[in-house]
């Protein structure tokens, strides 16, 4: 409702969601510590399996459990030789590999339509792929993996009938990796 209260008196024709796939974490990802302006939130590390769903939400708040479940995952990969990628060891992007991050995600999509709905506003989602998708030698080795998160928000948006602009392929066309600054950022 928040949102409402900005929108009545910017009047919008049209609200577009940039979407990068570290917003699949719906709280902060960042706090401000005595050490520096920001540090990471630790609670992030508290997603690598699904803490919700019995028997691990009895595990769900440890920060051991996340961590064995995080080293054993690296290790059955090794074992079965499956390719492993940067984004998955990253704390800020991991949880959007994983089937149960998404669940907030499509809930906060559909009430923001809705809200906007109502006011006769349209939604529009542009999705931001992370240098990694956009790496032809990296989708080589796995592409359903490497493009999972643009597939579940695919899904999301068909299930909510929100518009949605994937920029993955048209970077990987005109340039890849090299049009990134860092891992997400863009680079001039």
């Amino acid at each position: 409702r928040s949102l409402l209260a900005g929108l009545e008196s910017a009047q919008p024709d049209l609200v577009v969601l940039g979407f990068v796939f570290n917003d699949v974490f719906f709280e902060y990802l960042h706090r401000p510590t005595a050490r520096q302006m920001l540090d990471m939130e630790p609670s992030t590390y508290l997603n690598h399996f699904d803490a919700a769903a019995l028997p691990w939400n009895l595990f769900g708040r440890s920060y051991l459990a996340h961590t064995i479940a995080d080293r054993g995952e690296v290790l059955w990969k090794r074992l079965l030789r499956r390719p492993r990628f940067s984004f998955e060891q990253r704390w800020d992007f991991y949880l959007a590999w994983k089937s149960y991050g998404w669940d907030r995600a499509r809930q906060l999509a559909g009430e923001m339509n809705a809200l906007l709905q109502e006011q006769g506003i349209p939604l529009v989602v542009l999705v931001f792929p992370v240098s990694e998708q956009v790496d032809r030698t990296t989708r080589e080795r796995d592409e359903p993996r490497v493009l999972y998160p643009q597939r579940r928000i695919r899904e999301i948006c068909e299930a909510h009938g929100i518009p949605m602009l994937d920029l993955t392929a048209p970077l990987e066309r005109n340039g890849g990796n090299e049009l990134f600054k860092d891992y997400l950022h863009l680079n001039g």
